[in-house]
């Protein structure tokens, strides 16, 4: 059994090793283009975020970079994301910055401040919480009639910012998802996304890629986001059994009585049986008028 001090000592490593791949990045005060880097606000697997200023209008942004490590089969996928951002035009989607894509520069977007932390969580109301899924799923809702499927939607892939007084979500990172329906060619392209929230290995090999993907990832942000319950799991066995756990963790905190079947759709065992996301927003806005109906918070 690992010893305190060498999970220390490991993590440790890990992170110099990270600061020395990170070199060749940006770097806080640097001038990319027409950028000013601020901050760095997101690692990926392979990009990383920055806040950065717009030198020329003096606007907030977000700059997407490769990270210097990443693999080769990556390095075409921020210009795939700047193409399908083009194409995707919604409210609870990022929006570009500038249309075009500048490989030496990065992808230009919108700069979103809020994270769920800030919203959403135990100590927050529940209206919060049906504003923020309705917002998720809106914008799930519109990319999957557009024929595609996002695959990584996480709590870091869903950033928000004040618009006219209120609070909007929106989905981000784009680079994974693909059309509807496709067929995974490679164990890689199978284990794509962030393992706590991507449904069953043998699901996604037999099923391919279907908007159902993301209502499962979908149900696992929400029971991490708002209950902080999160278990992770390889085999499909597995994965029921923190999916189990998950739920009773959810009953425990005695929540509305449709949040709690919410959730539990989103993470049927069966795909076929999961809500789309056009249910999930219409079920979270009849949670949100029940609770101020009923005057809850």
């Amino acid at each position: 059994m690992e010893t305190n001090t060498n999970i220390l000592r490991r993590r440790k490593a890990q992170r110099q090793a990270l600061e020395f791949i990170e070199q060749g990045a940006p770097q806080p005060g640097q001038i990319v283009g027409n950028y000013e880097i601020l901050r760095r606000i997101e690692r990926g697997g392979t990009n990383l975020v920055f806040h950065a200023l717009d030198l020329r209008h003096e606007i907030d942004i977000a700059l997407k970079v490769m990270r210097p490590d990443a693999p080769e089969r990556s390095q075409g996928s921020l210009e795939y994301e700047a193409e399908l951002l083009r194409k995707l035009q919604h409210k609870h989607i990022v929006k570009l910055h500038v249309e075009e894509y500048d490989p030496d520069v990065g992808l230009a977007l919108e700069y979103l401040p809020i994270t769920h932390k800030e919203f959403v969580g135990k100590d927050a109301p529940y209206i919060h919480t049906a504003f923020y899924i309705q917002d998720i799923a809106a914008g799930l809702a519109y990319l999957h009639d557009q024929g595609f499927v996002h695959r990584d939607i996480k709590p870091g892939n869903t950033l928000g910012q004040e618009e006219d007084g209120v609070i909007v979500f929106k989905l981000v990172d784009f680079n994974m998802t693909i059309p509807a329906s496709s067929r995974c060619s490679s164990l890689d392209e199978v284990v794509d996304g962030t393992p706590a929230y991507r449904p069953p290995t043998d699901e996604i090999i037999t099923q391919g890629i279907t908007p159902s993907y993301d209502i499962y990832s979908l149900g696992r942000t929400i029971a991490k986001v708002v209950f902080d319950a999160s278990y992770k799991g390889d085999t499909r066995k597995l994965i029921m059994q923190s999916n189990d756990k998950i739920l009773f963790l959810l009953w425990r905190c005695q929540p509305p009585k449709e949040l709690y079947d919410l959730v539990r759709g989103c993470l049927d065992d069966d795909p076929q049986k999961r809500p789309t996301a056009r249910e999930v927003m219409e079920r979270s806005s009849a949670l949100l008028y029940q609770l101020i109906q009923n005057g809850t918070k």
